[in-house]
């Protein structure tokens, strides 16, 4: 049986909830792509909202697994959403460039705005 004090309480989900619950995650695979999903639908039905703050999460997460199919889905979800932010660019392009993907980093800059809507602010950027 499940012990009701160790149920998550979604009135309770926060940023700094689904960043420590991603820290202790092992290895990126389906799961965490789903665990993304359920993020994504419970910013639908309750107070919780999904923001570029936690899409950076998920993109650092399968980032730094260097899953970079998975952190396209994810980007994918958050540009329908229009979430893509200073801080998932961030992200996408520090993970690029720490995997060793530099050519993969200019050409996510360079197609950023049509694929993904992210809009070129210089001094964000």
């Amino acid at each position: 049986t499940v012990n009701p004090s160790s149920a998550i309480n979604l009135s309770t989900l926060t940023p700094e909830l689904i960043l420590q619950t991603l820290n202790k995650s092992g290895d990126a695979d389906r799961v965490s792509l789903d665990f993304f999903y359920w993020v994504s639908s419970k910013s639908e039905s309750t107070d919780f909202e999904l923001s570029d703050e936690v899409l950076s999460y998920f993109t650092d997460y399968f980032g730094r697994r260097k899953d970079f199919k998975i952190l396209h889905d994810v980007l994918v979800e958050g540009k329908a959403k229009n979430l893509i932010g200073i801080r998932t660019f961030n992200s996408v392009i520090d993970r690029l460039i720490r995997a060793g993907r530099a050519t993969h980093a200019i050409s996510f800059f360079t197609k950023m705005g049509e694929e993904y809507g992210i809009v070129r602010e210089r001094d964000e950027v």
